[in-house]
């Protein structure tokens, strides 16, 4: 067992923390769908085996709770706080959200229907998709670069001209979203990070 000696916040100075804090974990299954909840436990790690193909996949967690999906085809949504966000070796379709954390997606093979989203405020989005990928991209680093292993055909084109009053003055916004198509394009797929770089990678 760990041994904590940190002091409680409740006034144990001096003392040893022995016991408390208990771990209350529920699954409950209906319908063939299965909800696990932590509740407020402070839990290390949960471990969940599902089958290799599943329809959906949704998970999430809130504070101090990293998420890692390894070796499941479906329909993939991920959200997250304070965490970062690992997909390795994964078929269908992913979504994923944090906000203070990187999210690294590794595709085996991707649902060619299907859209997707990677979003963090603070971390890297790094994404890697088979070579015969094709997709529409919609892509946004504000404070970070884009790299892409792919050849991707940047649409230049995209800015917004707003009327501003009724003295003949127009406002042109160009927006700082990168479009553009890889393969001759297709589903979209957005990636966005305030701090961090984007990466687009082709699996070898």
């Amino acid at each position: 067992a760990e041994k904590r000696e940190e002091a409680s916040s409740s006034g144990g100075a001096g003392m040893r923390r022995i016991g408390g804090g208990g771990a209350e974990v529920s699954a409950r299954e209906d319908d063939n769908t299965v909800n696990i909840d932590a509740g407020l436990s402070h839990i290390r790690s949960i471990t969940v085996k599902v089958p290799l193909t599943t329809s959906e996949l949704t998970l999430s967690t809130v504070n101090d709770g990293n998420i890692v999906v390894s070796n499941v085809s479906g329909q993939i949504e991920i959200t997250n706080v304070n965490g970062w966000i690992h997909c390795d070796n994964v078929s269908g379709s992913v979504v994923a959200n944090t906000v203070n954390g990187d999210v690294i997606v590794g595709f085996k093979t991707v649902n060619p229907q299907a859209a997707m989203a990677f979003s963090t405020l603070n971390g890297k989005i790094d994404v890697t998709f088979p070579a015969g990928l094709k997709a529409n991209v919609k892509l946004k680093a504000e404070q970070g670069d884009i790299f892409s292993d792919f050849d991707v055909t940047v649409d230049k084109g995209h800015s917004t001209v707003q009327k501003k009053g009724d003295d003949h003055m127009y406002k042109i916004n160009i927006e700082d979203w990168v479009y553009g198509a890889i393969n001759g394009g297709g589903p979209e797929i957005m990636m966005k990070t305030f701090n961090g770089h984007v990466y687009v990678r082709k699996a070898k």
